[in-house]
């Protein structure tokens, strides 16, 4: 299982300390510029076979995003709170790591995931992106 970090874990640290444990991870600035909007760069990590990695809570509330989500097939994972720091995401990625892989082997995509501190991943029902109320950011 690749994890792709999504801008907003940083560039360097978080991913530095994945690979150091054998996880396999790729940081967003590596392929793409500053700013890409989701509806481009989650599609073509979708393509790519990668599991997103991310601390964004919008995917849950914005249209743009679930749509962008469903319709790319896209399998992600968020941590619970996006405000610790890169060592603490790490810890908390490489405990809760088997537990994703698992995860990701049984659930067909699209999905949403939780990490929660204490490493256990919970699925986030992905609600029908019609019903969810209009957001920040542009899909196609």
């Amino acid at each position: 299982m690749r994890l792709f970090l999504d801008e907003g874990l940083g560039r360097y640290q978080l991913v530095g300390l994945l690979r150091a444990a054998g996880i396999d991870a790729l940081p967003f600035y590596e392929h793409f510029e500053d700013g890409t909007d989701d509806h481009v760069w989650i599609p073509e990590v979708a393509r790519r076979g990668s599991v997103v990695l991310e601390k964004d809570k919008a995917h849950t509330y914005t249209h743009p995003e679930i749509r962008v989500i469903v319709r790319s097939e896209a399998r992600m994972f968020s941590f619970c709170n996006g405000n610790m720091s890169a060592r603490t995401m790490a810890e908390i990625a490489i405990r809760a790591h088997a537990r994703m892989r698992t995860f990701v082997e049984g659930r067909p995509a699209p999905f949403l995931a939780r990490i929660r501190k204490d490493g256990s991943v919970h699925e986030q029902t992905l609600p029908d992106p019609a019903t969810v109320r209009r957001g920040r950011g542009r899909a196609p």
